[in-house]
């Protein structure tokens, strides 16, 4: 895996690949937004406005590996606008900052700032570069910043698809790679798009790049869940779960005889969509329980 500042996957100041192309209009009223309608909960996901040109500066190398060194279907990071002490004040500031109780709010549908749902956890967004908002535990999770993309890469095919503001999971957990983590959690830019269109594609193209062998040839994969509605957001808005394991391309030693579960769960609400996906690697010693990643998807909410 690779970690990549500048051109690659990204297209002047936005970046590119299969999760930030055209939006697609639902061709019929969508459910999300039919509930968001009769539940009177007033939620309206903010406009997304593009990063001015001023601010997509690349400003980080390549570095270290996001999950599995694999030579086909390689990870990174990218990293824009601000300095990497403002990043660092970025986090510092989610994590330190009193949390809230669901029991404070008024309408649970609406945060009071970007401040996690429960105490001894810290909350993630990706500012304009995506939408929702969602809280991992402090131990044991480490927040990137709200501008650093995460995905895999395909060199073969020089297919990349890439997530934002990703929080990750059981870092160092392997002898053979330290920056090796064992889970990560992160924002997908869908613009409008219907949870059962964004859903399942988003689901199918991390679990295809991951799977993807330098003979051009691919791991063998489990099949795509149907669709599960879960509820988010303290349980008040529903959304749409897909998952789907596969085999690592060409794994490192880390990941050598284990596999990847990737979930997707997507809402619509005030006509914007957002979306979580997740990435659990699974038999290894710092495996993240499925209970303790449900708990994570329950707090997946519009962006304060």
């Amino acid at each position: 895996m690779s970690d990549q500042q500048g051109g690659f996957g990204l297209s002047g100041d936005q970046p590119t690949g299969p999760n930030t192309g055209p939006t697609m209009a639902n061709p019929q009223d969508s459910y999300y937004n039919r509930y968001s309608q009769a539940s009177g909960e007033g939620v309206s996901a903010p406009q997304q406005p593009k990063p001015g040109r001023g601010r997509g500066k690349i400003v980080a190398g390549l570095a270290a590996a996001l999950a599995v060194v694999i030579a086909a279907a390689a990870i990174f990071a990218v990293s824009r606008g601000g300095s990497d002490d403002d990043a660092a004040a970025r986090r510092s500031a989610s994590v330190d900052t009193a949390p809230v109780t669901a029991t404070t709010w008024t309408n649970p549908t609406q945060a009071a700032g970007a401040r996690a749902l429960q105490p001894g956890w810290q909350s993630q967004t990706a500012s304009t570069y995506a939408n929702g908002q969602f809280d991992v535990p402090a131990e044991g999770w480490k927040l990137a910043s709200s501008d650093t993309y995460s995905g895999y890469a395909n060199p073969e095919t020089n297919t990349t698809i890439t997530a934002v503001a990703p929080a990750r999971y059981g870092e160092g957990f392997c002898a053979a790679k330290k920056d090796q983590e064992a889970a990560w959690v992160a924002l997908m830019n869908i613009g409008k798009r219907d949870p059962t269109d964004a859903g399942p594609d988003i689901a199918q193209r991390f679990a295809d790049t991951l799977a993807a062998k330098k003979d051009g040839t691919k791991a063998p994969q489990g099949k795509l869940s149907p669709a599960k509605q879960v509820k988010v957001n303290q349980g008040t808005l529903p959304a749409l779960e897909y998952t789907i394991t596969t085999d690592i391309g060409d794994p490192n030693a880390c990941g050598k005889g284990k596999k990847y579960e990737i979930r997707t769960v997507t809402f619509s609400t005030g006509g914007e969509s957002a979306q979580l996906v997740t990435f659990r690697l699974l038999g290894v010693s710092k495996e993240l329980p499925a209970a303790d990643l449900d708990k994570i998807i329950a707090t997946f909410r519009p962006a304060s």
